[in-house]
Protein backbone atom coordinates (compact mmCIF):
# COMPACT_ATOMS: atom_id res chain seq x y z
CA UNK A 1 0.00 0.00 0.00
CA UNK A 2 2.71 2.47 0.36
CA UNK A 3 3.41 2.39 -3.39
CA UNK A 4 -0.65 3.51 -3.70
CA UNK A 5 -0.51 5.46 -0.97
CA UNK A 6 2.83 8.00 -2.67
CA UNK A 7 5.51 6.38 -0.16
CA UNK A 8 7.79 5.60 -2.97
CA UNK A 9 10.73 4.92 -1.37
CA UNK A 10 9.41 2.19 1.08
CA UNK A 11 8.06 0.38 -2.36
CA UNK A 12 9.55 -3.76 -2.61
CA UNK A 13 10.26 -3.27 -6.33
CA UNK A 14 12.12 -0.18 -6.32
CA UNK A 15 15.00 -1.90 -8.12
CA UNK A 16 13.16 -2.09 -11.31
CA UNK A 17 11.10 1.20 -11.28
CA UNK A 18 10.72 2.35 -14.64
CA UNK A 19 11.18 -1.50 -16.09
CA UNK A 20 8.30 -2.10 -18.21
CA UNK A 21 7.33 -5.62 -18.89
CA UNK A 22 4.48 -5.75 -21.79
CA UNK A 23 2.67 -9.32 -21.90
CA UNK A 24 0.62 -9.61 -25.28
CA UNK A 25 -2.94 -11.40 -24.78
CA UNK A 26 -2.86 -13.83 -27.42
CA UNK A 27 -5.86 -15.36 -28.84
CA UNK A 28 -6.05 -18.43 -26.65
CA UNK A 29 -6.21 -16.79 -23.74
CA UNK A 30 -2.68 -16.90 -22.82
CA UNK A 31 -0.22 -14.26 -21.99
CA UNK A 32 2.71 -14.62 -24.75
CA UNK A 33 1.87 -18.54 -24.98
CA UNK A 34 1.93 -19.47 -21.33
CA UNK A 35 -0.97 -21.87 -21.29
CA UNK A 36 -0.31 -21.76 -17.40
CA UNK A 37 -2.33 -18.85 -17.45
CA UNK A 38 -4.87 -20.77 -18.91
CA UNK A 39 -8.19 -21.79 -16.46
CA UNK A 40 -9.91 -25.32 -17.31
CA UNK A 41 -12.66 -24.26 -15.34
CA UNK A 42 -14.32 -20.59 -14.67
CA UNK A 43 -11.71 -18.62 -13.05
CA UNK A 44 -12.59 -16.31 -9.75
CA UNK A 45 -12.32 -13.46 -11.98
CA UNK A 46 -15.46 -14.65 -14.20
CA UNK A 47 -17.19 -14.35 -11.22
CA UNK A 48 -16.60 -10.55 -10.10
CA UNK A 49 -19.22 -8.55 -10.50
CA UNK A 50 -19.91 -4.24 -9.86
CA UNK A 51 -20.03 -3.84 -5.66
CA UNK A 52 -17.95 -7.18 -4.90
CA UNK A 53 -15.00 -7.35 -2.75
CA UNK A 54 -12.07 -9.28 -3.49
CA UNK A 55 -8.38 -9.72 -2.39
CA UNK A 56 -5.53 -9.57 -5.11
CA UNK A 57 -1.86 -9.73 -5.21
CA UNK A 58 0.48 -6.60 -4.60
CA UNK A 59 3.66 -5.88 -4.01
CA UNK A 60 4.08 -3.93 -1.14
CA UNK A 61 5.60 -4.36 2.83
CA UNK A 62 3.22 -3.44 4.55
CA UNK A 63 0.13 -5.59 3.05
CA UNK A 64 -0.30 -9.50 1.86
CA UNK A 65 -2.70 -8.35 -0.47
CA UNK A 66 -4.62 -5.71 -1.47
CA UNK A 67 -8.71 -5.96 -0.94
CA UNK A 68 -10.86 -3.96 -3.86
CA UNK A 69 -14.06 -3.22 -4.25
CA UNK A 70 -15.40 -3.82 -7.75
CA UNK A 71 -16.62 -1.22 -9.91
CA UNK A 72 -17.05 -3.11 -12.79
CA UNK A 73 -16.68 -6.77 -13.59
CA UNK A 74 -13.77 -8.13 -16.23
CA UNK A 75 -13.25 -6.15 -19.27
CA UNK A 76 -10.22 -6.03 -21.69
CA UNK A 77 -8.60 -2.52 -22.43
CA UNK A 78 -9.34 -1.58 -25.92
CA UNK A 79 -6.60 0.89 -25.83
CA UNK A 80 -3.45 1.69 -23.66
CA UNK A 81 -5.15 3.13 -20.13
CA UNK A 82 -3.83 4.82 -17.09
CA UNK A 83 -5.56 4.70 -14.11
CA UNK A 84 -5.77 7.16 -11.32
CA UNK A 85 -2.63 5.92 -9.13
CA UNK A 86 -0.44 6.18 -12.46
CA UNK A 87 -0.16 2.92 -13.69
CA UNK A 88 -0.32 2.01 -17.25
CA UNK A 89 -1.61 -1.32 -19.07
CA UNK A 90 -1.25 -1.73 -22.62
CA UNK A 91 -3.81 -2.63 -25.03
CA UNK A 92 -5.59 -6.33 -24.77
CA UNK A 93 -4.94 -6.36 -20.67
CA UNK A 94 -7.71 -8.04 -19.46
CA UNK A 95 -8.41 -5.57 -15.73
CA UNK A 96 -11.21 -5.00 -13.00
CA UNK A 97 -11.95 -1.00 -12.10
CA UNK A 98 -11.93 -0.95 -8.72
CA UNK A 99 -10.87 1.56 -5.35
CA UNK A 100 -9.20 -0.11 -2.58
CA UNK A 101 -9.26 -0.55 0.68
CA UNK A 102 -6.56 0.62 3.42
CA UNK A 103 -6.07 -0.86 7.11
CA UNK A 104 -7.86 1.06 10.01
CA UNK A 105 -5.31 1.57 12.25
CA UNK A 106 -3.27 -1.84 13.89
CA UNK A 107 -6.16 -4.39 13.06
CA UNK A 108 -5.05 -5.80 9.94
CA UNK A 109 -9.30 -7.05 9.45
CA UNK A 110 -10.23 -3.28 10.02
CA UNK A 111 -10.24 -1.55 6.08
CA UNK A 112 -11.30 1.23 5.27
CA UNK A 113 -12.22 2.00 1.13
CA UNK A 114 -10.22 4.98 -0.93
CA UNK A 115 -12.79 6.60 -2.62
CA UNK A 116 -10.93 9.33 -4.40
CA UNK A 117 -8.87 7.31 -6.97
CA UNK A 118 -9.45 3.89 -8.99
CA UNK A 119 -7.61 1.47 -9.94
CA UNK A 120 -7.13 -1.28 -12.87
CA UNK A 121 -6.30 -4.55 -11.52
CA UNK A 122 -5.00 -7.22 -14.22
CA UNK A 123 -7.62 -10.06 -13.71
CA UNK A 124 -4.33 -12.35 -12.91
CA UNK A 125 -3.85 -10.66 -10.02
CA UNK A 126 -7.37 -11.78 -8.32
CA UNK A 127 -7.19 -13.90 -5.41
CA UNK A 128 -10.10 -14.61 -3.58
CA UNK A 129 -13.47 -13.20 -3.38
CA UNK A 130 -14.66 -11.95 -0.17
CA UNK A 131 -18.41 -13.58 0.84
CA UNK A 132 -21.35 -11.73 1.38
CA UNK A 133 -18.52 -8.67 1.18
CA UNK A 134 -20.81 -6.34 -1.60
CA UNK A 135 -20.48 -2.14 -1.68
CA UNK A 136 -19.20 -1.71 2.07
CA UNK A 137 -17.05 1.82 2.82
CA UNK A 138 -16.23 0.00 5.89
CA UNK A 139 -14.90 -4.05 6.01
CA UNK A 140 -14.27 -5.75 8.82
CA UNK A 141 -12.75 -8.66 7.14
CA UNK A 142 -13.22 -12.38 8.45
CA UNK A 143 -10.64 -13.98 9.94
CA UNK A 144 -11.63 -17.23 8.46
CA UNK A 145 -11.54 -15.06 5.10
CA UNK A 146 -7.93 -13.61 5.55
CA UNK A 147 -6.49 -17.44 6.74
CA UNK A 148 -8.24 -18.48 3.51
CA UNK A 149 -6.58 -15.36 1.20
CA UNK A 150 -3.33 -16.72 2.99
CA UNK A 151 -3.49 -19.64 2.19
CA UNK A 152 -4.15 -19.07 -1.63
CA UNK A 153 -1.10 -16.97 -1.42
CA UNK A 154 1.29 -19.63 -0.05
CA UNK A 155 -0.34 -22.12 -2.58
CA UNK A 156 0.33 -20.11 -5.45
CA UNK A 157 4.11 -19.14 -4.19
CA UNK A 158 4.61 -22.86 -3.93
CA UNK A 159 3.26 -23.36 -7.68
CA UNK A 160 6.33 -20.31 -8.68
Amino acid sequence: MNCIMGKISRCKNMHITGQTTFLQPEADGTLNGNTSLVAEEPSTVELIQEGMIFAALCDDEDYDYYLVRADTSAFVLGKRTTDEWGTTWPQGTPVIRGHYYIKSGNNPLLNTLLCKNYALIPAVSVLYIIEGGKNKNKLKLNENDHLSILKVLEERDATI
